[in-house]
């Protein structure tokens, strides 16, 4: 350690005494670093893509567990009630706010790459329990656990890609974590159709191991060595993300980066642009859960049952997810051109329009002959949360908040959606039974409606604004003149 710090700081002494040659200092230094980012910007990016690939294995193995729901309740004995199965379904969501809690800690005190390791653990446990068991307590246990694992990587994954990625990659590589939910959730609905229930959770046991064997020979985040103080292993570690010798520059920046210290909860909510962030923030989780967007993934099989589509409920299930793929694969280009205001108005306002269609043709059920309609909506409906309510609530997570506000607000961000869900998808089998197969969509819809009108009140533009911009109309008291 003491010969790795020496080392830094002859690089460092170096730096200085070039920066104290009058007349050469700034243009030199952009050359050389320009010229060997030319040299090796696209043996860096395909090397980022690579690990990028590699780490959303484990949210592939994500995307399987918040789709294993749909193909495999109808698949369950007939001695599971409807209760039993909502509550098998749902505490996947408890166990992944549960796992926020120490996510957080593992990956700063054991590292990025570590931590992903580590949940190959549960996700096998797991897999094998919802392949094995057949008792409820083992299948919720089982749930609970996989939760438990997909919590831990919503938390490290995204951090390890923003961490590893050049600029002008950083936003697909966010797509490409999204776009590896999506796929998995694909993929269990297309084997769901015709395996049995131990095949089906089988399968999926395959995604862990070959992440495991892809993640264990890639370097640690060279922002968590440097924090740790390891400096020479995380000049190895950028010379191997950026495919160059000559990292002295990104290493300091690195090193100035982490000397910022993160802002307490209560630091956040003291002063009024934390505040209002922060609710903002919070709403935009709301809704986003609220829409019932994890009631169409979770329970798509029996909703297109119940709405005796044209189609099997299997093919329509796939439909869905296929589109919901595609319509990921597809956003990020979106909202890259389009104000981030603008589109989660059109996607609540699209939202409104498809769960009031799905509920009046529940309503009214004997008089259908449009049996189109249900898988029609639901398409839409994905297509609008993709493009709007699904992935804008987590960037604007970003663009709201100062770098050193991000943590605490991250953290509680996390719980809150994960807990909202919970509430969402076990909460919807007891009102379909009791109120009827409408009533959850006229509520989802009332939610939606609403979502619209606090969007076009509180919610500011970022795009193509400054953090200090941002800031500035986040203290303004009329919030929807930030254009």
């Amino acid at each position: 350690m003491d010969e790795a710090n020496t080392n830094v700081d002859e690089k460092k002494t170096i730096v200085d005494e070039e920066n104290s040659e009058a007349g050469e200092i700034s243009e030199p230094r952009k050359v050389v670093k320009g010229e060997r980012r030319k040299k090796s910007s696209m043996r860096a990016i395909c090397c980022q893509l690579s690990a990028g690939a590699s780490a959303t294995t484990f949210s592939f193995s994500l995307g399987n567990a918040l789709g294993w729901s749909s193909p495999a309740l109808p698949k369950l004995d007939a001695q599971f009630s409807e209760e039993s199965k909502s509550w098998i379904s749902s505490v996947l969501t408890l166990g992944a706010a549960f796992a926020c809690f120490y996510s957080g800690f593992l990956m700063d005190k054991l590292g990025r790459r570590f931590t992903m390791l580590l949940q190959v653990v549960p996700l096998l446990l797991s897999w094998m329990m919802l392949t094995f068991g057949r008792s409820f307590i083992v299948l919720l246990l089982g749930r609970f656990i996989l939760g438990m694992a997909g919590g831990a990587i919503c938390m490290v994954v995204p951090v390890y890609l923003n961490e590893i990625s050049l600029p002008e990659i950083r936003g697909k590589m966010g797509t490409l974590f999204q776009l590896s939910i999506t796929f998995g959730i694909l993929h269990i609905y297309l084997v769901g159709k015709h395996a049995s229930l131990s095949v089906l959770s089988g399968t999926s046991m395959i995604f862990p191991i070959l992440a495991l064997v892809t993640m264990y020979f890639l370097p640690e985040s060279p922002n968590f060595l440097v924090s740790k103080g390891k400096f020479y292993d995380a000049e190895k570690s950028l010379k191997w993300y950026l495919k160059s010798e000559n990292v002295d520059l990104e290493l300091e920046d690195l090193a100035e980066f982490t000397n910022e210290r993160n802002l307490s909860l209560m630091s956040t909510l003291k002063s009024k642009t934390g505040r209002r962030a922060t609710m903002i923030i919070l709403a935009l989780m709301f809704f986003q859960q609220f829409s019932g967007i994890n009631v169409a993934i979770f329970f798509s099989v029996d909703l297109f049952k119940a709405a005796k589509t044209d189609i099997s409920e299997y093919d329509a299930t796939i439909v869905m997810g296929a589109t919901q793929w595609l319509a990921t694969l597809l956003s990020n280009s979106i909202v890259d051109f389009t104000g981030r205001r603008l589109l989660m108005l059109i996607s609540l306002s699209g939202m409104t329009l498809t769960q009031v269609a799905l509920a009046v043709y529940f309503t009214c059920p004997s008089e259908n002959s449009v049996h189109w309609l249900p898988l029609f909506s639901v398409c839409m409906y994905i297509i609008s949360f993709s493009f709007g309510a699904g992935p804008l609530p987590w960037s604007m997570l970003g663009e709201l908040l100062p770098p050193n506000a991000k943590g605490p607000i991250s953290s509680l961000a996390v719980i809150s959606n994960w807990m909202m869900a919970f509430i969402v998808t076990v909460s919807f089998s007891s009102m379909k039974s009791t109120l009827g197969n409408a009533f959850p969509f006229w509520f989802y819809a009332a939610i939606c409606c609403v979502g619209v009108a606090v969007t076009f009140v509180f919610l500011p533009e970022t795009k193509g604004k400054t953090l200090s911009e941002i800031q500035d109309a986040l203290g303004e008291y009329k919030m929807n003149r930030v254009v």
